[in-house]
């Protein structure tokens, strides 16, 4: 037979449990999932603002040149004469903030360029006739004139560099690739284009040094949390800027070292870029924007690579990292979640002690109850809690109790008539007894007394035969 105290249980708990289960399920999976869509709308969402930031930074060089050209076309003069040209570049380098050094080489080997020094204050760097074609560094006055002289170096021929060459070949904006500015260890990017005159002859290249540090700036800012990470690389894996303080070059005795993202200091940093080369091979087959998942010390971790396409070709990509357990608090939504459930289930152990206090237990009682009326040590006091109840329960104990009052009495009266029948039968025994004692005729049948009356008579009057 199954008992009700372990068949209520089982059948109350066990569907809480799986119901429980299957919630805590639902509700993982959904938040995993609300997570992960939540993350990567907000990391395409972070790339669109670093583009749109990319472009707006990368403008600045782009409208120098514009502002250089339109003086050459209306005003050629000023590119013949080297105070007039650089009093142009230092009020252009004042104008645009993050331009480092603005520069003109001249076709016959001149050189001409207004740079900002670390202490904020202007110089002059010049190569020509006048000095040999040694490169000599001037100070300026606030008035753009030169002053003394800061150093003198060997000949400087600007037609053999790589920024003059590059524009020379190209009737476009031609961007170098980013590299550390050795003084002020800041990562700049050269913007070059050629200055040609009406007849298409070249006349010169002028540079712009333009740092990186307002995009580096940027990407600190708009990093959603310390675990976030927000990088920009150029295709061949060194940094161009980056969400986390750690620097992105390291000077050495003899040159500034541009690292590279699989040489970063950061751990994460390190191996996502390593994860990406297993997988790409190299960073220029990076071509659309793609999710990948990076796991480190059982840490999962959401990549969102993704190529920074502009007009000037640059091959830049950006890549955001964002740690999953940090996302949104999810730690502290698991802890969360779990006391849920395990007030949950806490709840459901005390509803079904509840019901076991309502239900299984009265019922018990009752069964009792029917095993003492069988018995005939029925007591209704002993059940009057339950009579009192004013629900199911309580109207079946008092139908119940008037049953078993009723089974009880009619039982007495049962006993009392077969104890009143056995009286009388004694009687009767008694009564038959004394009649024996006093002719042994009496204990005869009436059949036994109707034979021996005919034997008597055929004994007197025998038959006479024939």
């Amino acid at each position: 037979m199954v008992s009700l105290k372990k068949i209520i249980p089982i059948l109350t708990v066990t569907p809480l449990i799986a119901t429980l289960g299957l919630t805590g399920f639902l509700a993982t999976y959904n938040r995993d999932q609300t997570v992960h869509e939540l993350s990567r709308n907000w990391m395409r969402e972070s790339v669109n603002q670093i583009k749109s930031q990319v472009r707006i930074n990368l403008r600045k060089p782009e409208m120098i040149h514009k502002l250089s050209l339109n003086p050459y076309h209306s005003n050629p003069s000023i590119w013949n004469d080297p105070q007039q040209l650089t009093l142009h570049f230092y009020n252009q380098i004042r104008l645009f903030s993050s331009i480092n050094n603005i520069y003109f080489g001249y076709s016959n080997r001149d050189f001409v360029g207004v740079k900002i020094r670390d202490n904020g204050r202007f110089s002059q760097s010049y190569a020509g006739k006048e000095t040999d074609y040694q490169l000599v560094t001037y100070t300026l006055n606030r008035g753009g004139e030169r002053g003394q002289i800061l150093n003198q170096n060997a000949v400087f021929n600007p037609t053999t560099r790589p920024w003059y060459q590059a524009a020379e070949k190209s009737n476009n904006l031609v961007w170098s690739p980013v590299y550390p500015d050795f003084t002020t260890r800041q990562l700049a990017i050269t913007a070059a284009q050629a200055v040609r005159d009406r007849q298409g002859n070249l006349v010169g290249v002028v540079a712009v040094d333009y740092f990186l540090n307002s995009i580096h700036e940027f990407l600190r800012d708009l990093s959603i949390s310390k675990a976030a990470k927000i990088l920009i690389i150029q295709q061949n894996g060194q940094f161009i800027a980056s969400s986390d303080p750690d620097p992105l070059t390291v000077l050495d005795p003899e040159s500034e070292t541009h690292l590279m993202i699989t040489e970063s200091p950061d751990p994460i940093i390190q191996g996502v870029g390593e994860m990406l080369i297993r997988q790409l091979s190299d960073f220029s087959l990076i071509s659309e924007a793609q999710s990948l998942i990076f796991v480190q010390n059982n840490q999962r971790y959401l990549v969102w690579v993704e190529p920074i396409e502009s007009q000037w070709n640059l091959n830049w990509v950006t890549l955001v990292i964002l740690s999953e357990s940090d996302v949104f608090n999810s730690g502290q939504n698991n802890r969360i979640q779990v006391f849920l459930m395990v007030t949950a289930f806490i709840g459901s152990i005390l509803a079904v002690w509840n019901m076991n206090q309502l239900v299984v237990s009265p019922l018990l009682r009752l069964n009792t109850t029917a095993k003492k009326v069988k018995n005939q040590k029925f007591n209704p006091q002993k059940n009057i809690d339950l009579v009192k109840r004013n629900d199911e329960i309580g109207q079946f104990s008092r139908v119940f109790e008037e049953m078993a009052v009723l089974i009880q009495e009619r039982q007495t009266r049962l006993e009392q008539r077969i104890e009143s029948l056995s009286s009388y039968q004694k009687k009767a025994n008694i009564s038959s007894s004394e009649d024996s004692d006093r002719s042994p005729e009496l204990n005869l049948s009436y059949w036994d007394k109707l034979k021996q009356k005919s034997q008597r008579i055929r004994q007197k009057n025998p038959i006479k035969n024939d």
